[in-house]
């Protein structure tokens, strides 16, 4: 019987981009490598099913037909304007219902045994803020232009 670490297969990247540059690239690139990687569009079907459960740590009941990847490239996170299969007078109730679940799934993710996270989903989504990029810059003495985040339009001007 294999073990875990041979039991992984190639890299995955979760993007909710469909013409993702930068997915691409890398997906180009580990290729290049002659390394084979998985790229989906965010959890749809067809995705990873996972599991979340208050009294146990999240899991994974499938990864899909590849098995399970050595790592996990967590990128852009987005909801899905329309969730396919679910009629329009169902579309906001349900995409509410499947923000929560995917916010709780990005809160948990990361602890999802098996492979390695190279961005665990919450720091990916804590990295989409500009003025946490902007803070974290300034604390690593890296110069950016000046930069006002306000309500004020009298400061804005």
């Amino acid at each position: 019987m294999a073990d875990a670490a041979n039991a992984m297969t190639a890299p995955l990247i979760v993007s909710s981009l469909a013409h993702d540059i930068h997915a691409a690239a890398a997906c180009w690139g580990l290729q290049r490598a002659g390394v084979a990687s998985r790229w989906i569009a965010g959890w749809h079907e067809g995705a990873p099913t996972l599991e979340i459960a208050p009294d146990a740590a999240p899991t994974v009941d499938s990864w899909g037909p590849d098995g399970t990847p050595r790592s996990v490239w967590f990128r852009r996170p987005m909801p899905l304007a329309t969730l396919p299969n679910v009629a329009e007078s169902d579309q906001r109730f349900v995409g509410d219902e499947w923000r929560r679940f995917a916010g709780n799934l990005h809160a948990v993710a990361g602890d999802i045994a098996g492979p390695l996270w190279v961005n665990p989903p919450a720091s990916a989504l804590r990295a989409e803020h500009k003025l946490v990029q902007l803070q974290a810059a300034a604390q690593l003495g890296l110069p950016f232009p000046a930069t006002l985040m306000s309500s004020d339009p009298a400061r804005i001007r």
